[in-house]
């Protein structure tokens, strides 16, 4: 394993969980048991189960969940938003990718209580 994994914090962790909230986890989403090392400025983050030395190599990940956060706080119905999509490979999850709808920073922390759902698939 590289060394600038690190464990994931209580908000990278409750991102997740509102991700997945309601589907039927298998074991191995538990996102508990995840690492991860940032991948972009926005704070993407490649994922890997602590039990592995190294991430799932499949070239093809799987959407498995997309949501939004209002990064702006407006009331506007279109504007600017930060997408999150989560992915798995191989049956772990493999990815959280984070980005601005307009490629500015994010002007604060997401809330994973303020997420919408966008999709989710088993």
């Amino acid at each position: 394993m590289q060394d600038d994994w690190r464990s994931l914090t209580d908000n990278e962790k409750r991102i997740v969980k509102k991700l997945l909230f309601g589907m039927d986890i298998p074991p191995s989403w538990e996102i508990q048991e995840y690492v991860g090392h940032e991948i972009d400025e926005y704070g993407s983050l490649a994922l890997l189960s602590r039990g592995d030395n190294q991430p799932a190599n499949d070239m093809n990940p799987r959407l498995i969940a997309s949501g939004y956060f209002d990064d702006d706080n407006q009331t506007a119905i279109l504007g600017p938003r930060v997408e999150m999509i989560l992915f798995e490979k191989n049956g772990v999850l493999s990815e959280l990718q984070i980005f601005r709808s307009d490629r500015s920073p994010l002007k604060r922390e997401i809330d994973p209580d303020k997420i919408f759902m966008i999709e989710q698939r088993q």
